[in-house]
């Protein structure tokens, strides 16, 4: 079994290394991809788990985190091929 961990993935500092290598603000992106700016700070200050809402997306967004909805298509639509008529 494969423990390592997701190639694909960033860690909080490659994501600021990224920022000042490209000239971007932490504010400006949160502008840019519309997050608040003390969310995106607390994900890259290790603050906060990004476990649900707004910092989950954050945490997807920045490439902290894999997006649930790209590992199946089950879970991107949970009610795919399930008939609610009676």
């Amino acid at each position: 079994m494969d423990t390592s961990p997701n190639p694909t993935l960033l860690t909080p500092e490659q994501v600021l290394a990224n920022f000042r290598a490209t000239g971007t603000t932490v504010a400006g992106w949160c502008r840019l991809y519309k997050f608040n700016r003390s969310t995106v700070n607390a994900l890259l200050h290790r603050n906060a788990p990004g476990l649900r809402g707004e910092s989950h997306r954050a945490a997807i967004a920045l490439g902290l985190k894999a997006d649930p909805s790209k590992d199946s298509p089950e879970k991107a639509n949970p009610d795919k091929g399930v008939s609610h008529e009676s």
